[in-house]
């Protein structure tokens, strides 16, 4: 009964911290991810439009040493797969301070425009990504309506996610997740939700039929001696702005 009645608080509180963001925040009708592709099947895109640095900015260390991303490799559709390792993101630290909560929101946006970079590394057709997050069994109540805004303005932006894995969850997040699907996107759809007890046999043959083995971590269903075609370090080396002849 205990778990029942928890669960319930965490919709509400859930749906009532979307709501009240939807009413007071007219930023959220922005939207991150609008950079034009590159086609040329090389990694690069054009210069960001509204923020023509935004390829080359170097966030503050504070976010960097803790808010690791890395692509794994590519699925079967030669389409990018993207590893956020959430559950490490120290997000209540950087929460607490406002300049580090405006840099993480810049460094997010950062994160959207290299993924788009990526669409074309392997076939210029491309327009869409792949998404494993491991939240590592974190669920903070705190975090809620930094989510849910990065959510809103990230809407566009999760129309390319072409499928999406997360693993780790505990029942508040779970409960958040199912609660505002609304706020969060039509990728949501596309995602498959596992808890911090979901035996790995439940998820490994679906995650393997659409990604191969060597594209992806041993904790993931991937290889023992596995080597990330994009590590965190290398990424601003690789994926950076390209001049518009090149685009």
């Amino acid at each position: 009964m205990t778990g029942f009645v928890l669960t319930l608080l965490a919709i509400f509180i859930a749906c009532f911290t979307a709501f009240t963001l939807l009413l007071v925040d007219d930023s959220l009708h922005e939207s991150f991810g609008s950079n034009p592709l590159n086609t040329s099947g090389n990694a690069g895109c054009a210069p960001n439009e509204q923020d023509p640095e935004l390829g080359t900015w170097v966030a503050p260390e504070e976010v960097r040493k803790t808010c690791k991303y890395y692509l794994s490799g590519f699925d079967n559709e030669q389409r990018p797969v993207w590893i956020v390792d959430y559950g490490n993101w120290d997000l209540n630290t950087l929460l607490d301070d406002d300049e580090l909560e405006q840099a993480l929101e810049h460094y997010i946006q950062q994160i959207v425009y290299r993924i788009e970079c990526s669409f074309t590394i392997k076939n210029s057709t491309v327009r869409s990504w792949v998404l494993i997050s491991d939240l590592g069994g974190k669920s903070e109540w705190s975090t809620l309506p930094f989510a849910v805004k990065m959510a809103r303005k990230l809407t566009r932006f999760s129309d390319t996610v072409a499928y999406g894995y997360v693993f780790n969850m505990t029942w508040v997040s779970h409960a958040f997740v199912t609660s505002a699907k609304a706020f969060l996107g039509p990728a949501i759809n596309r995602t498959k939700l596992y808890s911090i007890d979901t035996p790995s046999s439940e998820w490994q043959s679906s995650i393997l039929s659409q990604i191969p083995a060597d594209q992806l971590p041993k904790q993931f269903g991937g290889i023992t001696n596995f080597t990330p075609y994009l590590s965190f370090e290398q990424i601003p080396n690789v994926l950076i702005p390209k001049p518009s002849s090149e685009s």
